[in-house]
């Protein structure tokens, strides 16, 4: 299994020289700066999801509200990238139903707003380079997102390529994904062949091809595998257990979504790997650094009971964590809220992506 402490380390051939003094040097002067940006993970062996180190005292704050699809994939690799080592960037949409910045101002984060682009140039020392996605093959944004975390490349639509490689941001090509693959068998066999070593193996996610942005910050910076696989179907299954048979139970965490409900949580219950749904959850390597104390009350006594019936009402939507993100935000403000007794579920694996 790939420690991920392990796993963000710079993975350079090794060196030998006559000069080793010399050499050395080199290295410090020629690559310290990607080896200052590839730390900031905490992952203990007893805790399911990393942590984030502390937010910057100054976040740039990317206002995706009227950014195209590709535009948010390509912003949200470039926050998942840079905030491995230190949380500085996080996207925003007035589109988010509890508010643009409820949660970074819940967080009493400070953010500059600024412009995604800008934020390229600021942070251009992060990036490799780019991995050019295939819109006729929808599943290489998956592959892309893979591929994003392990080389530090932007994800590009071909729509974005002759902004990109242009000035004032002349980012090189490093990989171009287009006319490679004709299924999506194809693109998760090469995923698995070629990158899925270089992953973690303490998360794999499972993400719709038309979701922008959202979950992919965050799969981008704990460098996960990222597929699109519905165990029902045979196919599906055979390759989707090539991955969950490197996956220890217990000590793995399928994140987002799949296909099928049913045949995903059935599937993988049998190899003991919890799942924790969030594909629609957002800015995870943000809001992971956050330190905030978590106060457990002590349980009450319980009533004396008498001989009647007793009902109790439970909402179980708060399982995952986008719907507590967003939705269970939007009513945490209702008046209403505590007029009625309730029970309402909430997903103890979110004190990882939000304290």
């Amino acid at each position: 299994m790939l420690n991920l402490l392990t796993g963000d380390l710079d993975r350079r051939p090794a060196f030998r020289s006559n000069w080793p003094v010399v050499i050395a040097l080199f290295l410090l002067f020629t690559l310290g700066l990607s080896a200052a940006h590839s730390q900031g993970l905490t992952w203990p062996t007893n805790q399911m999801l990393p942590t984030f180190s502390k937010p910057a005292s100054v976040l740039d704050c990317i206002d995706v509200t009227s950014s195209s699809g590709p535009e948010i994939d390509l912003f949200a690799s470039l926050e998942g990238i840079v905030n491995r080592t230190q949380p500085q960037i996080v996207c925003v949409s007035s589109g988010d139903g509890e508010g643009e910045f409820t949660w970074v101002n819940l967080h009493n984060l400070t953010c500059n707003v600024t412009n995604g682009y800008n934020c390229i140039l600021k942070y251009q020392s992060y990036v490799t380079g780019l991995v050019v996605t295939d819109p006729t093959e929808p599943d290489t944004l998956n592959l892309a997102t893979t591929m994003a975390g392990v080389n530090n490349e932007l994800i590009c639509d071909p729509s974005l390529l002759n902004t990109l490689t242009n000035a004032p941001y002349n980012l090189a090509v490093k990989d171009d994904l287009r006319g490679r693959f004709s299924n999506k068998y194809q693109v998760y066999g090469y995923l698995y062949t070629n990158y899925w070593s270089l992953c973690t193996h303490r998360v794999i996610a499972g993400m719709e091809t038309n979701l922008d942005g959202n979950l992919r910050d965050y799969l981008v910076a704990v460098r996960s595998a990222t597929v699109w696989l519905d165990p029902g179907i045979s196919q599906d299954a055979t390759l989707l257990a090539k991955f969950a048979a490197n996956i220890s139970p217990l000590n793995g965490v399928y994140m987002g979504w799949w296909p099928s409900e049913a045949n995903g949580l059935t599937w993988i219950s049998n190899y003991g790997i919890p799942v924790l749904a969030s594909d629609f959850f957002r800015n995870g390597s943000v809001f992971s650094g956050v330190q905030r104390s978590i106060y457990i009350p002590p349980i009450p006594p319980p009533p004396p009971l008498t001989n009647k019936v007793y009902v109790s009402l439970i909402l179980s939507d708060g399982d995952n964590a986008q719907y507590m993100e967003h939705v269970m935000r939007m009513w945490w403000e209702n008046p209403a809220r505590g007029k009625v007794p309730i029970g309402w579920t909430a997903d103890p694996l979110v004190c990882d992506l939000d304290p």
